[in-house]
């Protein structure tokens, strides 16, 4: 941890002068950590407590107000005994950062059995959180997908942003308009069809009731194994209602962890047995899972749009556009094959 005497960088001390303002007291010690793809966060000292300060740097481009959905939803889940998540502390919209309590962890690399059931468990936490009067309060969760149609158009959306964006890059245009165009027309039109036979409306937002509580960016890349052995699990910015069949979904895609097919599997299993009490789950997921993968496709290719790299500077990730490119341009392809491969069966009944 730096100390302040010797600390050069004046917006770190910045964030150290409004840190101790918010707690009352000084700050003794305050070091940078590695944020996420849109943060600064800080591990601040003061008279011997410790917590995690993070940045909400704003984004004339996305409107979302990050701070307030995060620290609202751990508000919420906190006071229903939720002890897995960080406590809120104090924050300031105007500067656009919180306080949280500072949970000491590591990060989890290899998921195992014993990960995944604790992932689940969690997610039963939050549909039983769900249930609570307060929860209706809450908004829907960022980029929430309630209907077969909001996965396709968020999806549709990602890929038009990217293909204005791809004047300067032949690779990826090319990428778009011959793999990714024929693709999402055809999971589109196919999985509509298949609503249709099971008298499912492609169409219709999910009824409430089917709804729940998500962290909408869900996955072991956004937990930490404390030294009692047990999973707290962090970053709420885009929390709120969706359909648990997206928050499964993404689980099983996430690029940000490696988890083997036997451990999505169980994971997959899990999910069906807590929503059994809609049977549209199963068949929902399955039928939209290809769809997800290609929305999975686009958010990959996010550094090709226009400011997404000063953000990602921002939090510190320092790395040549070109290898950065070409990187995700793989990845991206990887993704669109898992896609492929799941449109005549879901892969981890």
């Amino acid at each position: 941890m730096t100390s302040l005497a010797t600390t050069a960088d004046d917006e770190t001390e910045r964030f150290a002068a409004e840190a101790g303002r918010l707690l009352g007291r000084p700050v003794t010690a305050i070091s940078a950590l590695g944020g996420g793809g849109n943060n600064r966060v800080y591990r601040v000292n003061a008279d011997g407590g410790e917590y995690a300060l993070k940045t909400y740097p704003r984004d004339p481009g996305d409107p979302r107000n990050r701070l307030d959905t995060e620290y609202a939803g751990l508000e919420f889940l906190v006071a229903r005994g939720v002890d897995c998540v960080p406590v809120p502390v104090a924050r300031d919209a105007v500067n656009g950062i919180a306080l949280y309590q500072w949970i000491q962890g590591r990060p989890i690399k290899r998921p195992g059995t014993t990960d995944v059931d604790a992932a689940a468990a969690f997610v039963e936490r939050l549909r039983g959180t769900s249930r609570d009067s307060g929860a209706a309060d809450l908004n829907e969760a960022s980029e929430a997908c309630l209907s077969g149609r909001a996965v396709a158009k968020q999806t549709r959306a990602r890929r038009d942003r990217l293909v204005a964006a791809s004047g300067p890059h032949p690779e990826l245009a090319s990428f778009l308009a011959d793999k990714v165009g024929p693709a999402l027309e055809r999971m589109t039109a196919g999985a509509a069809e298949k609503y249709q036979a099971l008298g499912l409306d492609f169409e219709a937002d999910i009824g409430k009731s089917k709804r729940t509580l998500s962290p909408s960016d869900f996955g072991f890349h956004n937990a930490l194994l404390t030294a009692s052995g047990d999973i707290a699990f962090v970053d709420f910015e885009y929390f709120g209602w969706d359909d648990p069949v997206k928050l499964t979904a993404d689980f099983l895609l996430h690029p940000g962890f490696d988890m083997d097919d036997r451990l999505k599997r169980r994971f997959a299993g899990a999910m069906k047995a807590l929503f059994s009490d809609d049977e549209s789950f199963g068949p929902r997921l399955g039928l939209l899972f290809p769809l997800f993968a290609l929305r999975w496709t686009m958010i990959l290719l996010n550094e090709f749009l226009p400011g997404r790299l000063a953000r990602r500077r921002y939090a510190g990730a320092g790395e040549e556009n070109a290898v950065l490119w070409a990187r995700q341009l793989d990845k991206a392809r990887a993704m669109l094959f898992r896609a492929l491969s799941a449109e005549e069966a879901f892969p981890y009944d």
